[in-house]
């Protein structure tokens, strides 16, 4: 064991290293600090072609992955080829399935614009054949001929009338057939008195008539279809003239797309068919054809759905909110007329759309808050074409038009963003992940503390003053921002790549700088920023503290007890993180069992719960070698009131127990952390920092002594990165960090006594817990 020296708490960066007087002086940093395997994964993501080949970039939050994947994707992108444009349009066939066709880059607003110029022309041109003098003409002979027809037919049925002696009249309600009496036609009246035989032959006459007229009446539907059929074939005749140049040169324009000019072939021969939508109504004055208000908007426009620019290169997308919507896209509907209808206008692309033949950032949480888009991207994926969802589920009434767009083909490399645990996860529980994710990129939570790496730092500062039009930070601050990204690492060879850290750190400081109306940021401003920090989040510390001060929370920290000690424990409540000291006791007595009282209360994790096991195990090894242990114990942390899990007390509990074994009090000056192995070897634990800053806090509020501690394991005492106020009480002797290796040292400095004298102790202990035990079995069994 050895009580550690200041130097060894807190190993300081030497801003006299830094070549520079300010971060003004400095390069911009292009990469975040370390990374290389996780560089080197996206790195190979980005370049491999092979399918299923997407990246899931993994790590805690503000460790810099969107920064890397941007800059690799910034670099690359504009370099590599750029994807085609994606438009829709009417599906003359199947007005159902509108048709997606693909252009080179930059060329679906130039389809856009030429079919919109086409429409204008079309609608001049289509007026210019219905309004001319020889279709007018040729119109007024083809309806004269039509009526003529119709009058012939009337005319015969009016001539057959009068050979029965009546007469056939035009009404408001159709015809009427009429008896001719003396000459005049005859009212009902006067047919009723007439003799019954000539009644009945004006009924057998008049049904004669009724049926040559209605047999001519039923005539008159099918000729007026034909009159419309040679109507419209007049105005084709006329419309195929006029429309066809204007057609052709639009086809000329687009030569480099057999599946556009496929389309204006199909648009030409719409019109020629049927140009009724150009066609003005008769003794209506419309207005000039505008786009898209008219009919042929919905029938003959383009509808863009991603127009990338011929010079951008591969496009990238971040989606922030990947619900399946956002992604595929969707078809909305107009809601007039009390109906919801739909047409190929009103689809709408997605990121997958704007991604494809490019990539697509998306975050993985956000992504599994809908179970239903990571489905769909999934089956988008395999499939390798993207459908447009034609009706959302939600709210749209079950009769509504929908429609069955074209699948566009689909080239995209995907890159989720996500934690760990969000990873392994997936893996676990979906086995497409690694089909479709082959590429994991890991982002480390911390790098080496080496010269570069700190260089590194220094420049990641200025970068951050320089982006956020900050102030300049000294030397000294810079080498306070290096320090404090090791004690966010937990190591003294460690710095933190949690970089979101250090630039609030680095925004904060500033904000101080310019209270003290300073140009440039000092290590007094970075210290400043860190203890307002502590305090904004520092309510719940300062209760605890409140609370250990006044005794409600008893925790020693002078005086000696059996079975009993302080252990430590690191508490995490959002953003803040403290160590906390707790009272440990231990209760023995003969008997066979290890009462672990945090488990039977449910309040002890399966950590806890097997460090407790491995302190049985270490007993069993010390003690029980030569006959089975006769021992009955309690262990409990007191006043706690909620959960308590990790292994990190178990060496403080195996002290306590041993002191309740031996008799010997231990020094309630000292509180302790460390993990038990079975051999009695302490291990390491996280969180050693808070820990001891946490007890030092109780002791400086008590009134620091001079003999108050904190044992930690050996294997920690390399990492330390302990608060200055804790390194000055080192250094002034007003306090003791204690690094040891086993429970034989850690029990010598909390006892006084030596390891063999603590063992003997032990051993007669349990030789009369043995001989106990073995009495009152001998009596129960008499």
């Amino acid at each position: 064991m050895a009580r550690l020296d200041a130097a060894t708490l807190h190993r300081t960066c030497d801003p006299t290293a830094f070549d520079f007087d300010t971060t003004r002086e400095l390069e911009d940093l292009e990469q975040i600090v370390g990374q290389e395997r996780a560089i080197a994964a996206i790195r190979f993501g980005i370049g491999i072609e092979g399918v299923g080949f997407n990246i899931f970039a993994m790590g805690p939050s503000g460790i810099g992955k969107h920064h890397v994947i941007g800059v690799f994707l910034d670099e690359c992108a504009p370099s590599e080829d750029t994807p085609p444009s994606w438009c829709y349009v009417h599906n003359f066939e199947e007005p159902g399935a509108p048709r997606a066709i693909a252009l080179a880059p930059g060329r679906a607003s130039a389809a856009r614009d030429t079919v919109n110029e086409l429409l204008v022309e079309i609608e001049v041109a289509v007026r210019s054949v219905v309004e001319g003098a020889d279709f007018r003409q040729r119109r007024r002979e083809l309806d004269a001929t039509f009526d003529a027809r119709h009058e012939a037919a009337l005319d015969a049925v009016a001539a057959a009338a009068d050979e029965q002696g009546l007469v056939l009249e035009q009404t408001a309600n159709g015809f009427a057939i009429i008896p001719i009496v003396d000459g005049e036609p005859a009212t009902p009246e006067l047919v009723a008195t007439l003799d019954d035989a000539e009644q009945n032959r004006i009924d057998d006459a008049r049904d004669e008539v009724s049926a040559l007229l209605r047999t001519a009446l039923e005539e008159f539907p099918t000729w007026e279809r034909e009159r419309q059929h040679a109507v419209r074939d007049l105005q084709a005749a006329g419309v195929v003239v006029a429309v066809a140049p204007m057609f052709e040169r639009a086809r000329d324009d687009f030569f480099d797309s057999d599946e556009f000019v496929e389309h204006l072939r199909d648009f030409e021969a719409s019109v020629v068919r049927d140009p009724s939508p150009f066609v003005p109504a008769d003794d209506v004055d419309r207005p000039t054809f505008e786009y898209p208000q008219s009919l042929g908007a919905q029938r003959f426009g383009v509808n863009i759905v991603v127009d990338h620019d011929a010079e951008a290169g591969a496009p990238v997308v971040y989606q922030d909110d990947p619900t399946w919507e956002n992604l595929h896209g969707r078809v909305e509907y107009d809601g007039g007329m009390g109906g919801l209808t739909t047409n190929f206008a009103l689809i709408r692309g997605g990121s997958l759309h704007q991604a494809n033949g490019g990539y697509l950032v998306v975050d993985a949480r956000k992504l599994l808050a809908d179970p239903h888009s990571w489905e769909e991207l999934k089956r988008t994926l395999y499939a390798r074409e993207i459908r447009v969802p034609s009706r959302s589920e939600s709210a749209l009434a079950p009769r509504a038009l929908s429609l069955d767009p074209d699948p566009i083909p689909l080239a995209v490399k995907v890159i989720m963003v996500g934690e760990r645990e969000t990873y392994y996860a997936l893996r676990e529980l979906d086995p497409d992940m690694d089909e479709l994710f082959k590429v994991m990129a890991d982002f480390d939570t911390h790098v080496p503390r080496t010269d570069d790496n700190v260089l590194a730092y220094a420049r990641f500062v200025a970068r951050i003053a320089q982006t956020d039009d900050l102030r300049p930070l000294d030397r000294f601050a810079v080498a306070r921002v290096v320090d404090e990204g090791a004690r966010m690492a937990q190591h003294s060879g460690r710095l933190s790549t949690q970089m979101r850290l250090i630039e609030d750190l680095v925004s904060a400081a500033d904000y101080w700088a310019a209270a003290d109306e300073c140009d440039v940021v000092g290590a007094a401003h970075v210290e400043r920023a860190l203890s307002e920090e502590r305090a904004r989040n520092g309510r719940l510390r300062d209760a605890m503290l409140e609370e250990l001060t006044s005794e409600l929370i008893n925790v020693a920290t002078s005086g000696e007890t059996v079975g009993e000690i302080n252990g430590l424990s690191v508490i995490h409540f959002g953003a803040s993180a403290f160590g906390r000291p707790t009272r440990i006791s231990v209760g023995v007595s003969p008997g066979r069992e290890l009462i672990d009282i945090e488990r039977e209360a449910d309040l002890g994790g399966p950590i806890h719960s097997k460090g407790v096991m491995l302190l049985a195990g270490f007993l069993a090894h010390r003690y029980g070698a030569d006959a089975p242990l006769t021992l009955s114990a309690t262990i409990a942390f007191e006043q706690s009131y909620g959960p308590i899990d990790g292994d990190s007390a178990s060496a403080a509990e195996t002290c306590a127990l041993l002191s309740a074994l031996s008799g010997l009090p231990i020094k309630q000056s000292f509180a302790m952390t460390g993990a038990l192995d079975q051999r009695g070897r302490i291990q390491a634990v996280g969180g050693v920092d808070d820990k001891i800053e946490g007890f030092f806090e109780i002791c400086r509020l008590r009134g620091l002594d001079g003999i108050q501690g904190v044992l930690i394991p050996q294997a920690n005492a390399a990492s330390l990165m302990l608060r200055r106020d804790v390194v000055d009480a080192v250094e002034r002797g007003e306090f003791g960090v204690y690094a040891v290796a086993t429970i034989d040292d850690a029990m010598a400095l909390l006892t006084g006594l030596s390891a063999d004298e603590i063992d003997r102790r032990v051993r007669d202990r349990l030789k009369n817990f043995a001989l106990a035990w073995s009495k009152s079995r001998f009596s129960h069994n008499d």
